[in-house]
């Protein structure tokens, strides 16, 4: 099982058509000419590898059928695996609407299943929620992680903030620099006519300054293919007591981003 472990102590009844039964209840039917009908029980685990059987035979409708009984059964492992389950083959038909409502409704009940959060904010990106996959990402990081799978949910956390129509940072910190005026430490400049002295203003200096660095972008969506037109201003500077050794730089920058698969092409 992908959720949760433990002993499983109820019992799931499949009858015959036009039956019904308590709990994990399935209706099958095998009918032959003349019409014949066959009855079986079988428990909840085998009920669920009993859907995934006729899943993988292509019997989706049955399948189908045996993950909904299961999502209602009293165990809350086999429920919420049924309902991973059944999620997983909703998403795989492109209904992701009714995926990601399983996925919460296992999350109501088991708010550490971290597997669960992960797929939620798979759905919740490919349905154009950014900021929802963005809290679902946030939960999983607050819950602490193997440091490998914190540095995957890192890279996808910054996949899912470059994707975002506007957003902005800003850095700031101590500057020391060792020649804050970018200037020699000789005290003479040898030339052709001879030997310069050189004044000790004109001397490398040292100094500590504010160190700042900032940039927002703002992106305008061309079209459903992932095409938009980026914005970008950027700024940093190094900033000192007195003005003339300051550092300061700014850039604009505009132009198309592709979308190529997986891959952002920014021009």
């Amino acid at each position: 099982m992908l959720l949760g472990q433990g002993t499983v102590s109820s019992s799931s009844t499949v009858v015959a058509a036009g039956a019904s039964a308590p709990g994990s209840a399935i209706t099958l039917s095998q009918s032959k000419r003349p019409p014949a009908t066959t009855s079986v029980q079988l428990r909840p685990e085998q009920l669920l590898a009993f859907a995934e059987t006729a899943q993988a035979s292509g019997d989706v409708a049955t399948a189908e059928t045996a993950y909904k009984a299961l999502s209602h059964d009293p165990n809350s492992d086999i429920r919420n695996e049924a309902r991973f389950r059944y999620s997983k083959m909703l998403a795989a038909r492109g209904e992701n609407t009714d995926a990601a409502m399983l996925l919460r409704q296992i999350l109501d009940e088991k708010p550490q299943a971290t597997p669960v959060r992960l797929k939620l904010a798979g759905l919740l990106d490919k349905m154009g929620d950014k900021e929802g996959a963005l809290r679902q990402i946030r939960a999983v990081r607050a819950g602490g992680l193997p440091p490998a799978v914190a540095r995957l949910v890192d890279r996808y956390s910054e996949a899912l903030r470059a994707q975002r129509p506007f957003g902005a940072s800003f850095e700031i910190a101590l500057a020391p620099d060792s020649n804050i005026n970018h200037a020699t430490d000789q005290d003479k400049l040898g030339t052709v006519l001879g030997d310069f002295d050189i004044s000790q203003d004109s001397k490398a200096r040292s100094g500590t300054g504010l160190s700042l660095r900032g940039q927002s972008y703002r992106r305008f969506s061309l079209g459903h293919d992932g095409r938009a037109l980026l914005m970008r201003l950027s700024g940093l500077g190094n900033l000192y007591k007195h003005g003339r050794f300051n550092d300061i730089a700014l850039d604009l920058g505009a132009g198309p981003e592709l979308q190529i698969g997986r891959n952002r092409i920014n021009l």
